[in-house]
Order: structure tokens, then C-alpha cells, then sequence
């Protein structure tokens, strides 16, 4: 994908970008965060964005309603890798906590599956062969 950065952080944004896929990453769906970021800084970002950069990015985060947690929590992400990435060069450039990003609950499924093995289960359900056999029979009576 061709990158198109137009606005004030542009060179930095391509920078970024070329360094983390120089690490390995493909980071094709955070290119979309940054041109997103990137043209929402050109239409916003007044004369002097960096010294703004706090603001832009909660009216960057909050353009759309009814976002899930778990988009916004990938965008700032990728924006807050980006804010480290230009805070090597100025110790005193701004990086948005870990707080911007909302909770997402964890869900963990604790019912064991039919197919695991039997020494998997044993460390499942406490380390015996015995709870093992009583887990497998509770399973497959459900």
C-alpha cells in the first residue's frame, strides 16, 4: 500500500512505519489507524499539532459513536507505540496512558474440552489421573 501521510507528523508517521516492519511487523491494519489519525490531524490539527497532539488524539478518539471497547482500545495501541516511537528523539513529545484505553473483560472459557488429553486434564483439574477420570465423566454426562 502506497502510504500518503499529509499532515504535520507525516515524516515521523513514515518513519514509524518503516521501522516497525524493518522489526517484522506487517502492521497493515495500523497503517489504517495512522492514515485515519493522519488525515483527521490535517482537517483538525490547526497551526502547531505537536504542541496539541493531547487534544487531537481525544477528539480523534471519540469521532464516532457507539464504538466498541475493543476498536478504541487498538487505536490507541498503534497511536501510543507511534507517541513512544517520537519520544526517543523528544523526552518531552506526550504518550496517552495505559488509562485512555477502555477495560475490555477477558473472557475464559474454564470448562475443559472433550478432546483434550488425559495428562492435560490432570493438570487441569489438579494434577491426578483420578480428577481427570471425574472431570471426563462430569463432561461427557453434559
Amino acid at each position: 500500500m502506497s502510504r500518503r501521510f499529509v499532515s504535520a507528523f507525516a515524516g515521523e508517521l513514515d518513519e514509524f512505519l518503516t521501522y516497525k516492519r524493518a522489526l517484522g511487523h506487517p502492521y497493515a491494519r495500523s497503517e489504517y489507524t495512522l492514515l485515519s489519525f493522519d488525515r483527521f490531524v490535517r482537517e483538525h490539527g490547526g497551526t502547531k499539532p505537536h504542541r496539541e497532539l493531547e487534544r487531537l488524539l481525544l477528539a480523534w478518539l471519540s469521532r464516532l459513536e457507539d464504538r466498541k471497547p475493543v476498536s478504541v482500545t487498538n487505536e490507541i495501541a498503534t497511536i501510543r507505540q507511534f507517541c513512544l516511537f517520537r519520544r526517543r528523539r523528544d523526552p518531552r513529545a506526550f504518550v496517552p496512558g495505559r488509562v485512555w484505553a477502555p477495560r475490555v473483560p477477558a473472557v475464559v472459557n474454564v470448562r475443559p474440552k472433550r478432546n483434550m488429553g488425559r495428562r492435560t486434564l490432570a493438570s487441569f483439574c489438579g494434577g491426578s489421573a483420578r480428577s481427570a477420570r471425574r472431570a471426563n465423566a462430569a463432561t461427557a454426562s453434559r
